[in-house]
């Protein structure tokens, strides 16, 4: 699993640098998204598009309740979503999605 991957890493080489930090974040989203049934997932400039797949585990129910509650979330589509950042940075933008996608998983 990832965790391990990181662990060896840490271990032979240190803690990571924060390219490195980034770059297993990024893969912690894309092992999250698949796990949801996420097809793609698009981060622009003001907006990050999700795009679920035929066979998605996420229930409209729980995308509603999140779209009810959280008014940087829009449908883009009958398949997508978009949430619109209040991040500027890459990073942090990714962090944010990590998050959001905690929130889907309830």
């Amino acid at each position: 699993s990832l965790s391990i991957l990181v662990e060896e890493i840490t271990d032979r080489f240190g803690i990571p640098s924060p390219p490195v930090k980034h770059l297993i974040l990024t893969h912690e989203i894309r092992i999250a998204a698949y796990d949801f049934g996420i097809r793609k997932i698009d981060v622009g400039n003001e907006f990050t598009t999700i795009q679920f797949g035929p066979n998605t585990k996420v229930s409209v129910e729980s995308i509603l309740a999140l779209l009810e509650r959280e008014k940087n979330i829009m449908f883009s589509g009958s398949e997508k979503i978009k949430i619109k950042s209040k991040e500027k940075k890459l990073q942090a933008k990714t962090v944010e999605l990590k998050l959001f996608l905690a929130r889907l998983a309830g």
